[in-house]
């Protein structure tokens, strides 16, 4: 056998015995780990245009090489160190977009993407707290910085009624309308021209200036005279200029403007609800309501009316007193047709009916009725100068018609003429004051020439009683040959009101009666008023002359 075919067989020996061990289980090398590289997200950024950026971004490498890392799009101002992963510098200009790193070795690859958000910056600055009154005006500037040196425009939301916010001077002005029960939350919006935008709380609050404290509920009535103080304080100080006006008042009521007060002789009977208004002198506002309710009316002085012209009284004929009845004037005699009663609302009643105007227009040339009491225009009089029975819706007065003295006539309504035939004496009666529950009086009830008249809580008694008589005197019903006299020269001011002697044509006892609206009226004489001292004089205080005004509540009287 040649050498050549002895090593063949030698090789191929050689590749059956490999394969043998190969087939028993023999294994080759391991394989080299796979090279893989991790890179951590930040998550999202937001930065004003300006911020200083040092943002590490942190990678793993299974292997041991060298990582560099990269990134593609940064916001201006930015870089990447290529061998930390630190991401630096200042934001230079607005950015907002997604951002990818990536960390090599050479062999892998790694990356992570996040949304950057870059822009300016703004600062709002404004007052934390603020106090407003009502009606007082205000100014409160807010403030903005931009980063970007950009303009603003400002903006507000939750500011109290009555203010406004300049969208280009940031000022917060006017005069706010309503209180607040408590501080609002007020926020104030500073936005430039990018969309960036800042804002800040104003906790604001806003109360009364004048302060009114509410008297509660007040209970009157009709024809009897009412006061009612209205105090208040102004966070403006003491010395603080404060007007006031009423809404809601029922009528016969007033308000006297300095110092506040309501004061009158109501005319109708209901429910009300009285606002007082106030405005001080910075233009602080202020309201307050309280309920007044008014009763109805309550009898007064009763007895006989005698006409001046031949000593007539007026009847109710045969006391039958149903609706429709004309009264008429007879001889005056005792006994109940002739007991009229002055109710405290100006009607004049008897047997619960009222003295009424017949028919439903014109009141001229109607006659006298007797009617169920309801308070219409028609039933209501009041004494004129000279003893005149007026009624005030019409302006006529109640006559004799012809000046008859037949008995049997039934009166008419005609014009006022201060005449005999018209010219009535109602039964003696208070004269009460604007101060609620004073009446003039006869002081201690003496009687006697130069005894003060006075102002006195009304009791009923005769000092308090007096009777208009058709010349203009005022008689007192205790002593009749006593009547109300200015002593002195006639229109001087501060003069003392005395009883004196009665006589025909003593002009110092000639009052006239003025009716100022209402159940108001004034007593005049020589051009000066009858007053009481002042609304907080003592009992027994001296009644003076004063001078005439319809703003005085000391001059007002009510008269039936």
């Amino acid at each position: 056998m040649r050498m050549s075919t002895v090593r063949v067989l030698l090789a191929a020996l050689c590749v059956l015995l490999v394969g043998s061990a190969l087939a028993a289980g023999s294994s080759p090398a391991h394989a080299a780990p796979k090279d893989v590289v991790t890179v951590t997200n930040p998550g999202t950024q937001t930065d004003p245009v300006g911020a200083v950026v040092d943002l590490p971004i942190q990678a793993k490498d299974t292997s041991a090489l060298p990582l560099v890392f990269s990134a593609a799009v940064l916001p201006p101002g930015l870089t990447i160190d290529a061998a930390t992963g630190v991401i630096s510098g200042t934001i230079t200009g607005q950015f907002n977009g997604n951002v990818t790193v990536k960390a090599t070795d050479g062999v892998a690859t790694g990356q992570a993407t996040f949304t950057w958000t870059a822009g300016n910056k703004v600062t709002v600055k404004a007052v934390a707290k603020e106090q407003s009154w009502v009606g007082v005006p205000v100014s409160v500037q807010v403030t903005a910085t931009d980063s970007g040196g950009a303009a603003v425009t400002y903006s507000a939301k939750g500011l109290p009624a009555g203010l406004s916010i300049n969208p280009g001077t940031g000022v917060i002005s006017g005069a706010p309308q309503r209180i607040t029960a408590a501080p609002v939350a007020v926020t104030v919006t500073a936005t430039d021209g990018t969309g960036a935008a800042g804002s800040a709380i104003i906790q604001w609050a806003v109360g009364w200036a004048v302060i009114i404290p509410n008297p509660g509920k007040v209970t009157a009535t009709v024809g009897k005279a009412i006061n009612v103080p209205i105090s208040h304080t102004d966070v403006f100080g003491a010395g603080t200029r404060v007007t006031f006006s009423a809404t809601g008042l029922p009528s016969g009521l007033t308000l006297r403007p300095n110092p506040a007060l309501v004061y009158g002789w109501p005319t109708a009977a209901g429910s009300y609800r009285v606002t007082i208004h106030a405005k001080d002198a910075h233009g602080g506002l202020s309201t307050m309501t309280f309920p007044l309710v008014v009763r109805p009316a309550v009898g007064g002085p009763a007895g006989q009316i005698r006409l001046a012209l031949d000593g007539k009284c007026l009847t109710d004929p045969g006391n039958r007193t149903g609706n429709g009845t004309h009264v008429t004037i007879t001889g005056c005699q005792a006994g109940s047709a002739e007991h009229w009663t002055i109710a405290s609302d100006g009607t004049i009643r008897v047997h619960n009916h009222c003295l009424d105007i017949a028919g439903r227009g014109s009141a001229a040339g109607q006659q006298v009725q007797l009617w169920q009491c309801d308070g219409a225009p028609r039933e209501i009089w009041m004494q004129g100068t000279a003893g005149e029975l007026v009624n005030p819706a019409s302006g006529l007065c109640l006559t004799d018609p012809g000046s008859s003295t037949k008995n049997g006539t039934v009166p008419k309504m005609g014009a006022c003429r201060i005449k005999r035939s018209e010219s009535w004496t109602l039964p003696a009666q208070p004269v009460l004051a604007a101060v609620q529950g004073k009446c003039a009086d006869d002081l201690h009830d003496v009687g006697t020439n130069g005894n003060p008249v006075d102002m006195y809580s009304c009791n009923g008694t005769p000092p308090q009683a007096w009777t208009f008589e058709p010349d203009g005197s005022i008689h007192s019903a205790a002593y009749g040959n006593k009547c109300v006299t200015v002593r002195g020269a006639l229109g001087r001011i501060g003069t003392k009101i005395q009883l004196w002697a009665c006589a025909a044509g003593n002009k110092s006892q000639h009052w006239a009666v003025v009716r100022t609206g209402g159940l108001s009226a004034e007593l005049t004489l020589g051009g000066v008023c009858l007053a009481i001292p002042g609304m907080k004089a003592a009992d027994g205080s001296q009644l003076v002359t004063a001078p005439c005004s319809a703003a005085d509540p000391r001059v007002h009287w009510h008269v039936w």
